[in-house]
C-alpha cells in the first residue's frame, strides 16, 4: 500500500512487547531501572510511572529519552511462546523479501497491545518519521473489564449488540469483541448503520432487543451524524433509560456524554462533537497518548468539565455513582477544567462519588 502511494525511503521497524504472562516481570524490572532514575525524569513521566511505565519509553523528553536508551528491553522476557511468535515473524517477513529492523524503543504505549508492535519509519524527514504504525491486538489485558460488562447484565447469555457506526461499520480488525464477548457466552449481533435498508422501526427494535450495547471507535462526528440521520440517537437514549447496559471504546467510550474530544476534524485535527448527552462531562480517550493531550488546554474553553481516559481504563457509571476499573496494564482516569488536573481513578477505586 505504501509503495502503490509512492511513498520512499521506508523501513519497518518491530518489537515485541510480550503478553500477559510474561510482561509482568518486564515491567516489574522496567519500574525498577525507571524508579532508579526518577528523579531526572520529566513531570509526565514521574506520573506515568506506576500507571503505564511502557509509554515512557516513547517520551520525546530529552532526558527521558537518555534514560530510556538504557532501559530493560522487552524482548530480554519474553516467554517461550511470544519468543516463538516474533521468530516466526522475522522469518514470514524474509521470505516476503520485506526489510524490517528490531527496534526495542517501540512500545505504542497502548495496553492492548500484545507481542508484535511494530511502526513503518521514512528516514530522513525529522523528528515526526513515523508513517504508520499498530500492533497486535489480544483482548488478555483487558478482559476484565469486558467481564464487568457482562456482569451488569445480570443475566446468563446475555445479547450483545455492536455498533460500529464510528468506524464506518468497517469491522475489519474488530474480532476480538466477539471473542471477548463470547468468552462469557453472550449472544453476539453487528448493527451496521450506515446500510440504507434499515429503517427507523427496524433500528429501535434492534436496538431494544439486547441487554448489553457495545460501541466502536473511530470517527465521532460522523458517528453523531449518522445516528441523528437514522434515529439510533433516540433509540439509544430510550435504551439507557430501559436499564440496557451501555458501553464502548475510544469514540463508543465518550459518545454517552455531553460532548466528546477527537480528532476528526479536517486534516485529523481535534474538535468537540456534541453527543448524546446521557451523562455530564466532556471526554477524552487515549488520554495517555501525547498526540491527545491537547484536550489539556482545550478542555479549558469549555464550560462543562472535563473526564480523560488512559487507555487499559474504563470508566463506570452506575445508579448515580462513578467509577473505575483497570485492565491488567492499568491506565487512568484524570478529571480536568479550567483551574485543575486530578487523577481520580485512584480515588474513586476506594469509593464511588456521585455525579
Amino acid at each position: 500500500l505504501l509503495s502503490e502511494l509512492g511513498i520512499k525511503g521506508i523501513k519497518l521497524h518491530i518489537n515485541s512487547i510480550g503478553c500477559p504472562d510474561c510482561r509482568p516481570a518486564y515491567r516489574k524490572k522496567l519500574v525498577e531501572y525507571l524508579s532508579a532514575n526518577g528523579d531526572n525524569l520529566c513531570d509526565t513521566c514521574k506520573a506515568r510511572l506506576e500507571s503505564n511505565p511502557l509509554r515512557i519509553l516513547d517520551c520525546k523528553n530529552p532526558e527521558c529519552k537518555e534514560i530510556a536508551e538504557a532501559a530493560p528491553e522487552s524482548v530480554d522476557y519474553l516467554c517461550d511462546e511470544c519468543e516463538a511468535h516474533l521468530n516466526t515473524l522475522k522469518i514470514m517477513l524474509d521470505a516476503a523479501g520485506i526489510d524490517y529492523e528490531i527496534d526495542t524503543h517501540i512500545v505504542r504505549g497502548l495496553d492492548y497491545y500484545t507481542r508484535t508492535v511494530f511502526e513503518f519509519i521514512c528516514e530522513g524527514i525529522g523528528a515526526q518519521s513515523t508513517v504508520c504504525g499498530g500492533g497486535r491486538y489480544d483482548d488478555g489485558e483487558i478482559i476484565n473489564i469486558f467481564e464487568y460488562i457482562v456482569s451488569l447484565a445480570g443475566k446468563k447469555n446475555p445479547k450483545v449488540l455492536f455498533i460500529p457506526t464510528a468506524g464506518h461499520d468497517d469491522i475489519n480488525g474488530d474480532e476480538h469483541i466477539k471473542l471477548g464477548f463470547e468468552k462469557f457466552d453472550c449472544e453476539f449481533d453487528v448493527l451496521f448503520l450506515t446500510d440504507e435498508k434499515r429503517t427507523v422501526t427496524d433500528i429501535r427494535s434492534v436496538i431494544m432487543s439486547a441487554d448489553i450495547i457495545y460501541v466502536g471507535g473511530g470517527n465521532v462526528e460522523f458517528m453523531m451524524d449518522t445516528w441523528k440521520k437514522t434515529g439510533a440517537d433516540k433509540a439509544l437514549v430510550e435504551a439507557y433509560k430501559a436499564g440496557k447496559v451501555m458501553s464502548g471504546y475510544s469514540a463508543g467510550a465518550v459518545c454517552w456524554f455531553d460532548v466528546g474530544y477527537d480528532d476528526c476534524g479536517p486534516d485529523h485535527t481535534f474538535m468537540f462533537c456534541d453527543c448524546l448527552g446521557i451523562l455530564p462531562y466532556c471526554a477524552c480517550p487515549h488520554f495517555e497518548s501525547d498526540w491527545w493531550q491537547s484536550f489539556k488546554t482545550a478542555i479549558k474553553t469549555r464550560p462543562e468539565q472535563g473526564l480523560a481516559i488512559d487507555n487499559g481504563a474504563a470508566l463506570i457509571f452506575v445508579d448515580g455513582l462513578l467509577g473505575t476499573i483497570r485492565g491488567n496494564d492499568g491506565g487512568e482516569v484524570w478529571i480536568l477544567d479550567k483551574d485543575s488536573e486530578l487523577k481520580i481513578s485512584g480515588i474513586i477505586d476506594k469509593f464511588n462519588r456521585r455525579f
